[in-house]
């Protein structure tokens, strides 16, 4: 449908309404003219077509539900908003009929003719039934009006239009008549509301969009196109608002502020500052940005994103603004497309994420039921993946409270089953669905598989003794003792899987100088096939083989899949963390089931290579065919002092042409925090006065955020946990209390510990072993004597006598039979109330508020896992041999899960002061950094450990090295096989890469300020150390 005037702009909601159905049932044959000017009368629509006809429509907003008395065919009564009654004097169908003889007398004195035009008057909310029982027909006839019932659908519109037409006997214009007709209000001659709109954006707001970006010059400016937007904004629309001066950005604040009424209760709507006395730029789908330049000469607007021949002007904005259009194009980048998103460190990938989902949610008219199937996402840890719903609830809930839509309430509750988890949770969903196709059977246990491995391996060695070894004795030619041997294999095969590899998928075991490394090549894979062949026929899966047997699916029946999974949209974060067979899983899968990916990530923060990852992940998602991929870069950040990232940027472009990190794209600050402070400060010393210097440096970090008047953050960053516990040991010794990994993971902490090796006695309580680790827990207050232990050894009976004299804890045997017939969940609950372990950890604490604040901090935590344990048992029966398998897959696989432990009294003066390692603060964020050990050399092989597994992506090599059984002098011999000494040159290189990474991530937690200490002690010429780096002396 054409509309005149082309800037149309509609406030009376039932205009607005008459407006909307027509626009969305015309074709652009029918035009429609509204608000035009004809002898000082402006009517309301005129609605016109050549064959059909000439309308003049009158509208009124009316319900019905307020008249009181209709008086006679020119008033009526009605109650008023503040409940009073009040008279209306007039005729909407007499104002047709006068506006449509304005109209044909105007035609017949310019164009010699008159035509036929029909009048009627529209009541777009009252129904039939509404207009009879209030006698509306005295005022109004029916005939010639239209209801709410006649817009139901075109048809019925069309057909009321029918009878009104047979009232005045229509006859068709000619093409010359009908073009005279629209030459009265086309040629400008006629003063029409064109003129009184005066405007040169060319604009007509549907407040149904997703969004709308809009550049207003000042001198287009009217409240009307304000008034609209927040209109369209109150009905969901995103809105970006840009303007050339200060005063359209303010008065649009001013008509928010004076709408929002109850919205003004709640943070995310609240533009105005009452504590500072100023407005903000953005708060919930509204951004405001002011542009201080006037190179842009035309106001212009962006419906959903289709930005049309605008991309270069966005481009300015995004230069000269805090607008963001690489966030912008993503969040509205057309649908079924794959995208990588390559984020640097605090550039809001959160929020990218939240804003594509929304998108695409509004794109497809996902309902509530549609999201837990339609859209997946992979997280790293739980708590991001918590996070990212929690995200996304908010959102939702705050667009119900704008928009008061109920669609948005059920998208809150359908976001709950909306599947957002780690890789490992996905894949236990994958595995349950599709276990039968590689021969397991439903609701298949997940289990460490530590006894059963230490069988098979044991097994499979004395085969090959008995084989190879008939007449001599094994271990004087291997020149290792058996069982350490064993463990040995055992950590080869663990550190593999960690890496998810599956030997017999093509993967070379070379030999070496050594004996042992003949062994290992020849055991290893059986090993690990009758592994997975066992596990397969005990209905149970390793967890460390999950991603194997994944691959292994999805190699087998892809069509039952295609069939099963219904997903559209894939989304992984922190990306740059995943193997190559994750990857391959990712790739594997997509070919099946044809859903589109998103992919977020920093190859910058790739620091789990322990894990499998390395820094090519994206280039292996690519492939051969990088033109599938879209790639949108993010490089604004919203954490960092612009200062501070300027210093930073200096510091990082200095390593990439040494090649120690990919730095091709600076970060742009958006924050301003820092004034004429200096954002990175080093501090010289050497070893002699470290630790004075170090506590004067923390308390003048502490004094400088408390001058600042606020609640801050201060993280001092290592690289191991011995770094941490020496750094509180100094913290202590100078009466400063410094917390240690405040972002703790539930599964590390004491109590996590301490109740699984109450379960672990409890199920095998015949086990000396087991029962005796009780005394490393804080459920028992007893100790025992090593040496009588040490005379009783290998004599079980007399080991569990032993036990019995010296436990303390009084209900043991009482215990142990409720195990065997209560739920177990209850005697767990009834142990703890009884032994109340938190007293008994707290008990260890000199100070009284340390053991105040360590119990509750134990108590919140054991609380927290009996919580975890109940939520995650899937309605399942918990028997003590489940509980066994759930602690310890959580705490030997490190599962994230983070701790809503509180400190208690553990701020200094407001000043909350941690201690963490780097891997343990990546994705947070702190107010001030301190880095006290910049002085350790990167550039040597690293202690390690006992086995070290290297993996050549290309050739499918494996090398491993481990340490001798017998030291040699004063060290342990390493042995090798031949593919770990080729590769070794390059693994140092490659280790050296990713110290300088973990640098990166360290660097990019600050958000205002850097301290690091330097040194002063000469270095050798070989070393390469933190300090290096950051002083750029490569």
């Amino acid at each position: 449908m054409i509309k005149r005037p082309n800037n149309l702009f509609i406030d009376d909601s039932g205009e607005n309404k008459v407006y909307e159905f027509l626009n969305e049932n015309f074709n652009d044959e029918y035009i429609l003219y509204h608000n035009y000017e004809i002898n000082g009368k402006e009517f309301d629509f005129f609605f016109i077509h050549k064959e059909f006809g000439l309308f003049l429509f009158e509208v009124k907003k009316w319900s019905g539900y307020d008249i009181t008395e209709v008086c006679d065919n020119n008033k009526i009564k009605f109650r008023n908003n503040k409940l009073e009654i009040e008279d209306y004097e007039g005729n909407p169908l007499k104002q047709a009929r006068v506006y449509k003889f304005n109209i044909i007398n105007k035609i017949k004195k310019i164009y010699g003719f008159e035509p036929r035009i029909m009048h009627a008057v529209i009541y777009p909310n009252m129904n039939r039934n509404i207009f009879e029982n209030k006698n509306m027909e005295i005022y109004t006839e029916e005939i010639r009006c239209i209801l709410k019932d006649d817009l139901i659908s075109k048809e019925n519109f069309i057909k009321k239009l029918e009878i009104i037409k047979k009232l005045d006997n229509y006859n068709e214009l000619t093409e010359e008549q009908f073009s005279n007709v629209r030459e009265l209000f086309e040629n400008n001659k006629n003063n029409t509301n064109e003129k009184k709109q005066e405007c040169l954006i060319d604009m007509s707001i549907n407040t149904n969009k997703y969004s709308y970006f809009l550049f207003l010059r000042s001198k287009d400016c009217k409240d009307k196109i304000l008034l609209e937007l927040i209109k369209a904004w109150k009905n969901g629309t995103k809105i970006y608002l840009c303007s050339d001066r200060v005063e359209v950005i303010d008065r649009f604040k001013t008509l928010v502020k004076d709408r929002l009424f109850f919205l003004e209760r709640y943070n995310e709507f609240k533009i105005y500052n009452s504590e500072k006395k100023k407005f903000i730029d953005n708060i919930f789908n509204m951004n405001l940005y002011l542009y201080k330049f006037d190179d842009i000469e035309k106001s212009f607007y962006i419906e959903d994103g289709l930005i049309g021949d605008s991309q270069e002007v966005l481009e300015l904005i995004d230069k000269r603004t805090n607008f963001n259009i690489n966030q912008f194009l993503l969040e509205h980048f057309k649908c079924n497309e794959d995208i990588i998103i390559e984020a640097g460190a605090g550039t809001g990938k959160t929020y990218s994420m939240i804003s594509r989902i929304t998108y695409l949610i509004y794109k497809h008219k996902y309902t509530s039921d549609d999201i837990s199937e339609k859209i997946a996402m992979i997280t790293f840890t739980n708590e991001a993946a918590n996070n990212m719903k929690k995200r996304l609830k908010e959102y939702y809930q705050n667009y119900y409270l704008l928009t008061q839509k109920i669609e948005a309430l059920e998208l809150v509750e359908g976001i709950d089953n909306i599947n957002i988890s780690t890789i490992h949770s996905l894949s236990k969903f994958i595995i349950d669905k599709f276990s039968h196709l590689i021969g397991l059977g439903t609701n298949a246990s997940i289990y460490s598989g530590k006894y059963e491995l230490d069988k098979l391996i044991n097994k499979h060695l004395n085969e090959y003794k008995e084989i190879n070894y008939q007449s001599k004795d094994m271990i004087d030619d291997i020149e290792y003792r058996l069982f350490k041997f064993a463990e040995i294999i055992r950590l080869i095969l663990e550190k593999l899987e960690q890496k998810n590899i599956k030997l017999e998928n093509g993967y070379i075991l070379d030999d070496g100088d050594d004996k042992k490394c003949e062994i290992i090549r020849d055991i290893l894979p059986k090993i690990q096939k009758d592994l997975i062949e066992e596990s397969i026929e005990g209905n149970k899966i390793k967890l460390s083989q999950i991603m194997i047997l994944i691959l292994d699916i999805l190699n087998t029946k892809s069509d039952y899949i295609k069939h099963t999974l219904k997903l559209d949209y894939l989304f992984i974060d922190e990306f740059q963390d995943t193997d190559d067979v994750q990857i391959e899983i990712v790739k594997r899968f997509k070919d099946i089931v044809k859903f589109n990916l998103l992919v977020v990530g920093d190859i910058k923060q790739c620091i789990y290579r322990f894990r499998g990852a390395d820094e090519s992940a994206f280039k292996k998602l690519r492939g051969d065919k990088p033109e599938n991929f879209k790639t949108f870069e993010l490089i604004k950040n919203y954490r960092t002092d612009k200062k501070l990232l300027d210093d930073l940027n200096n510091i990082f472009t200095t390593w990439t042409p040494k090649n120690y990190l990919e730095y091709n794209s600076k970060l742009i600050g958006i924050k301003g925090l820092n004034k004429n402070e200096k954002a990175i400060e080093e501090i010289k010393y050497d070893k002699s006065n470290f630790e004075k210097i170090f506590i004067e440096v923390l308390k003048n970090q502490i004094d400088a955020l408390k001058i600042k008047n606020k609640k801050g953050k201060i993280a001092i960053l290592v690289r191991t946990n011995e770094e941490v516990q020496n750094i509180r040991e100094i913290g202590k010794a100078n009466g400063l209390n410094i917390e240690a990994d405040t972002g703790n993971n539930l599964f590390e902490t004491v109590a996590a510990k301490d109740l699984y090796k109450l379960v672990i006695a409890l199920n095998f309580n015949l086990d000396p072993k087991c029962v005796f680790g009780l005394f490393n827990t804080n459920y028992l207050t007893s100790s025992f004597d090593k040496k009588e232990l040490f005379l009783i050894r290998g004599d079980r009976a007399k080991q569990l006598e032993y036990f019995n004299e010296i436990n303390s804890i009084d209900k043991w045997d009482k215990y142990l039979e409720e195990i065997k017939r209560e739920p177990v969940m209850k005697v767990i609950r009834d142990i703890i109330s009884d032994l109340e372990p938190w007293n008994i950890y707290a008990f260890n604490y000199e100070d009284e508020l340390d053991k105040k604040r360590n119990a509750i901090i134990y108590k919140r935590n054991l609380e927290q896992l009996i919580e975890w344990l109940i939520q995650t048992s899937n309605n399942e029966y918990l028997t003590i041999n489940r509980l066994v398998d759930k602690l310890e897959i959580a705490i030997l696989t490190g599962m994230q899960l983070e701790s809503r432990a509180e400190c208690v009294d553990n701020n200094i003066d407001n000043i909350q002061v941690i201690c963490a390692t780097v891997h343990k603060t990546k994705g947070l964020e702190y107010d001030t950094i301190i880095m006290p050990y910049c002085n350790i050399n990167k550039n040597k092989k690293h202690d390690i450990g006992m086995v070290e597994v290297l993996i050549d992506d290309v050739t499918k090599k494996i090398g491993y090295s481990f340490l001798e059984d017998k030291k040699i002098g004063d060290k342990f011999k390493r042995i090798s096989n031949n593919t770990y000494k080729e590769f070794q040159k390059d693994e140092l290189r490659l280790k050296l890469n990713e110290e300088v990474r973990i640098l990166y991530v360290a660097l990019t937690r600050a958000i205002s300020k850097i301290v690091y200490f330097s040194d002063v002690t000469n270095k050798k010429k070989e070393e390469i150390r933190w300090q290096d780096f950051i002083n750029k002396n490569l």
